[in-house]
């Protein structure tokens, strides 16, 4: 029975996790596309920084 358990209890971890990283994901997403309009605006080439690259 507490095997079982903690099949359960890491496997709904393990969705957890990948919630938390889905929803980061989704905010790195929106976080750049606002970044993009605001380039735009000022001029700022935001495509050259390192951390643009990781999520597009």
């Amino acid at each position: 029975m507490r095997e079982n358990f903690k099949e359960v209890s890491l496997d709904m971890w393990e969705r957890q996790k990948h919630t938390l990283i889905y929803a980061h994901f989704i905010t790195e997403k929106v976080v750049n596309s606002n970044l993009n309009s605001v380039a735009e605006r000022w001029g700022v080439d935001f495509a050259s920084c390192d951390r643009y690259h990781e999520f597009s």
